[in-house]
């Protein structure tokens, strides 16, 4: 009796995934019909930690069924790679990371000495579903501060606000 056991056959959907700092995609594992007898172990793997998160880092395909589901989350903008692991099957899929697309209003800001205002920063409802913290600071410390110097938009909002102190001319 000769016994064989093939790898399994995985895919992810979709391919490529792009993705954009601050947000949360869908991917989607695969396997053909033909190999929805048994349920199947997939443990996943950013193999570019800085750039994206992969949560669950692990699911179960259950028996009868052809796919599984994970969140890739944007971290920091590049192209890495999402590795799905079952035995000794590896199988990978391109995850490409944009920057965000910010605006500000008011833009231009005009603030006088001594004067408050606040500044919004917004992005597309398209790319807020993760948190996004954004880095704040002056290129011009004698003409305006701003109070925070980092500030976090949160996951399913499209804006946050911080302030601008008018301090010379």
């Amino acid at each position: 009796l000769s016994v064989i056991v093939d790898d399994p056959t995985l895919s992810f959907l979709p391919t490529p995934l792009s993705n954009t700092v601050g947000d949360a995609r869908t991917v989607t594992i695969v396997r053909p019909v033909s190999e929805s007898g048994n349920a199947l172990d997939i443990v996943l793997s950013s193999l570019a930690p800085d750039l994206f998160s992969v949560e669950p880092g692990s699911v179960t395909i259950p028996a009868g069924s052809i796919s599984a589901d994970v969140i890739v989350s944007g971290l920091a903008s590049g192209s890495g790679i999402l590795q799905a692991s079952s035995g000794s099957y590896n199988t990978n899929l391109q995850v490409i990371v944009a920057d965000p697309l910010l605006t500000f209003t008011p833009s231009p800001l005009t603030n006088l000495v001594g004067e408050i205002r606040t500044v919004t920063i917004r992005r597309p409802v398209s790319q807020s579903g993760d948190s996004l913290t954004i880095a704040l600071s002056t290129l011009s410390v004698n003409t305006f501060v701003i109070e925070t110097t980092t500030l976090t938009i949160p996951a399913g909002q499209v804006s946050g606000n911080f302030r601008v102190y008018g301090v010379s001319s």
